[in-house]
């Protein structure tokens, strides 16, 4: 089981959401069990976060880590590309969509990002009218 902590701002909403659609599939599980990395994500034009993936634990930190594994960067809108499908992640690194810190040599660490966070996201956008945050449900 992956334990997420709870948000406090924006953009761990976000991911809280993101992450928490897939929290109980054994291959999410798998991705995120162990993996043991800083993901700092910069959603231009908010800020930067840091996620934390400690042992079976999913963490946000507001700003950028120092020891960050891996640094990602793109605007909102390209994000949202992404996500719906209108633009290819892979092919959005190569053509400057997302600038991408801290691969090297490690073609793992470029995967899981991929099969973490843009198939969640992916994922969530399929079914828009079903997969957000609601602060208070009673007000549906």
């Amino acid at each position: 089981m992956i334990s997420i902590q709870k948000p406090e701002d924006l953009i761990s909403i976000s991911l809280h959401n993101i992450f928490s659609y897939r929290k109980n599939e054994e291959e999410f599980i798998e991705l995120v069990s162990n993996w043991n990395k800083k993901i700092v994500i910069h959603i231009e034009p908010f800020y930067p976060l840091t996620v934390i993936f400690d042992g079976n634990m999913i963490k946000f930190e507001i700003g950028e880590s120092d020891k960050a594994d891996m640094k990602v960067k793109l605007n909102l809108q390209t994000m949202l590309d992404f996500a719906y499908g209108r633009e290819d992640p892979l092919l959005g690194v190569g053509e400057g969509l997302m600038e991408m810190e801290g691969l090297g040599d490690d073609s793992d660490l470029m995967v899981r990002f991929y099969n973490i966070f843009m198939v969640s996201m992916q994922m969530v956008a399929a079914e828009p009218n079903t997969n957000y945050f609601e602060l208070n449900k009673k007000t549906r």
